[in-house]
This record gives C-alpha cells, sequence and structure tokens, in this order.
C-alpha cells in the first residue's frame, strides 16, 4: 500500500511536468543577433511597438496606480530578477530602453520607477527635445539607448556611451530603436539576415510602406517583418489614445491577446474560439501564463482537470478502502483471538 501512494505522489508532479509548454524551462542566455527592437510611429494614429526576447525568462506585465494615474509596465526577467524594460501610462507616455550591452547593468522596478515615476505618474507628456537637460542627467541611462514619445507626436530617441549623450530626434514621423551601437560592431556581421542592423532596416522600410494609414494590424506586420531568429518573441502593439495594449507570443500573430489599461483587464481579441476577459492581478500576469491559458484548447484543458479530479477521487477511495480494510481485520482479530 505504501508503494502504491509512493507511485501516485511521484507521478502526479510528472504528469504536471509533461504539460507545461516545452520553452518553459529553456536555460537564460545573450543571443549575439539581438532580436529586441521598438517603433514609435506617428500617422492618423500614435502607435508604439515592442519586440522582445522571451528566451532569455519571463516577460511580466502589470499595472500599477499612483496620483490617480495608470501605468503598465513590462518586465524581462534576467539574470535571475526582474528587470523593468518598458512603460506606458494612461497619458500615452511611453518609455523603453536597451543596454548596448547585455552584461552592463539591469534596472530593477525599483530603480525604473525612481527615475522614471514623475515622467509617468506626475507629468502629462514628455518634456519636448529641445527642454532636455542632458548634463542634469535625471532620465539618463548610461551606454542604452532610450525611446521617449507621447501621443502628442513628441518622441525622440537618447544615446548615452560612457556618459556622453545625444538626442535623435523622429524623423519622417517615425522612429526605430535596437540598441545598435554600429562602433562596436563588425563590419563583416552586417550583411548577416538576422543582425540587428538587417532587422532594423527591414521594420523601417514596412513602416514607410505603411505610414500613411498606420493602423494596430500594420503594427504586427512591421514587428513580424523584423524576422528574428529566436521563436520565442513577444511582440507588443500599443495604442495611446485608447489605452488598448496587444500581444502576440511566439510569432504566432494569429491569437492576439488584449490588456484594457483603463479597466486593468487582459482578454482574449482575436484568433481564438472563445471570448474570455479576467482581472489582471496585483503581481501582474506574464507571458507563459497566457500561453498556459489558451482557451482556443480549452477542451484539453477540461479533460486535465477532470483527469486530476479522478486521480484525487481514486486516491481518497483507495484511502477508504483502506481503513474499512483495517476496521475488519481489527473486528476478526478481536473474534478469533479473543
Amino acid at each position: 500500500m505504501t508503494g502504491f501512494f509512493l507511485k501516485i505522489f511521484v507521478n502526479i508532479p510528472l504528469l504536471f511536468f509533461f504539460l507545461l509548454p516545452s520553452n518553459f524551462f529553456i536555460p537564460q542566455s545573450i543571443n549575439d543577433n539581438n532580436p529586441e527592437l521598438c517603433f514609435v510611429v506617428y500617422s492618423k494614429n500614435s502607435l508604439y511597438g515592442l519586440n522582445l526576447d522571451n528566451s532569455f525568462g519571463e516577460i511580466r506585465f502589470r499595472i500599477e496606480t499612483q496620483n490617480q494615474r495608470r501605468v503598465l509596465f513590462i518586465d524581462q526577467f534576467k539574470s535571475d530578477a526582474y528587470q523593468t524594460v518598458a512603460a506606458m501610462n494612461d497619458q500615452g507616455t511611453f518609455i523603453s530602453y536597451f543596454f548596448f550591452d547585455d552584461q552592463i547593468s539591469q534596472i530593477s522596478p525599483t530603480n525604473f520607477t525612481e527615475i522614471f515615476g514623475s515622467l509617468l505618474f506626475d507629468q502629462i507628456s514628455i518634456p519636448s527635445a529641445e527642454n532636455i537637460n542632458l548634463l542634469s542627467k535625471s532620465f539618463l541611462i548610461n551606454n542604452s539607448s532610450q525611446v521617449f514619445a507621447d501621443e502628442n507626436q513628441k518622441g525622440y530617441i537618447i544615446r548615452t556611451i560612457n556618459g556622453n549623450s545625444e538626442i535623435l530626434e523622429i524623423q519622417n514621423h517615425s522612429l526605430v530603436n535596437n540598441g545598435l551601437d554600429l562602433t562596436t560592431q563588425s563590419n563583416g556581421l552586417l550583411n548577416d539576415f538576422y543582425h540587428p542592423f538587417q532587422q532594423k532596416k527591414r521594420v523601417e522600410t514596412e513602416i514607410n510602406k505603411r505610414i500613411s494609414e498606420f493602423s494596430i494590424q500594420d503594427g504586427f506586420v512591421v514587428l513580424e517583418n523584423a524576422q528574428p531568429q529566436q521563436d520565442m518573441i513577444a511582440s507588443v502593439v500599443f495604442d495611446p489614445e485608447n489605452n488598448f495594449i496587444y500581444l502576440a507570443f511566439d510569432k504566432d500573430f494569429s491569437r492576439i491577446w488584449l490588456i484594457n489599461l483603463d479597466g486593468e483587464t487582459i482578454e482574449t481579441f482575436s484568433g481564438f474560439e472563445r471570448y474570455h476577459k479576467g482581472n489582471i492581478p496585483k503581481i501582474g500576469i506574464t507571458a507563459n501564463d497566457l500561453r498556459i491559458l489558451n482557451f482556443s484548447n480549452e477542451g484539453l484543458m477540461v479533460r486535465i482537470i477532470i483527469g486530476a479530479i479522478g486521480i484525487l477521487i481514486i486516491i481518497l477511495a483507495t484511502i477508504f478502502v483502506h481503513i474499512q480494510f483495517k476496521k475488519i481485520f481489527q473486528l476478526f482479530s478481536n473474534v478469533f483471538f479473543w
């Protein structure tokens, strides 16, 4: 009997292990062909986009409220801790950054709020480029390329290398950033299809094709045409006018999730057999949470739940039979050996 219980308690964790997505336990690594990229487009509407590498670790989406202002933060798990890599508030202010060297530093959620909290929770919009004081360094992250944008069509990149900063203002109603520092790149690698330089060129070309009527769908087309080598990519399109954030994972642009920043909710937007909606927990919701909650395959989830209940019933029935057997054995012992 003891062996039976041991097998059950060993096999149940194995069952859930095999049901988890195969990419759940991928170790962290730094890929030379960085797939991460950000764009800002000012067309009939203001739209922002991000490709983030999910193979390093988890991507988390969380919402905080201060001074009656809501902010969506995007965190990336690297080197055993979360770092905040982008944010958008309910006034359309958008901030993101990429380090030129992934090994240099990380910005924890607390540090990100310390640096950018006043812009996100207190200000109506970002300061204009001519009013940025590069000497104050209050918003600057060393050895990085930062994007600042708002829905009033103010946007620019601030590049800071070894403490020296420059502002790159928006050109032709758009900008593209991927933290690319050509001064450190080998010219022999620039023609590689997956090189960040080539990804950036493809994105710029696709944006220019669509700039006059740029839409949410165009945003995903642009992110798809970056064509990063990695399969685990979190693609995000921000609609600051409506405070909607659209999510696609693993290069599957047929299934789109929607975060409503005003309502602090997550819902299935397109490509799912059934519509579902829920509140985003205070701790946030992760890319793998949404992968597991793939409602297009609800039949499988129902069978898993039924199977788990069945296993529980078997365990309880076995315990009951074992208890009854002991009672009968004791009764016979008392009768025959009294």
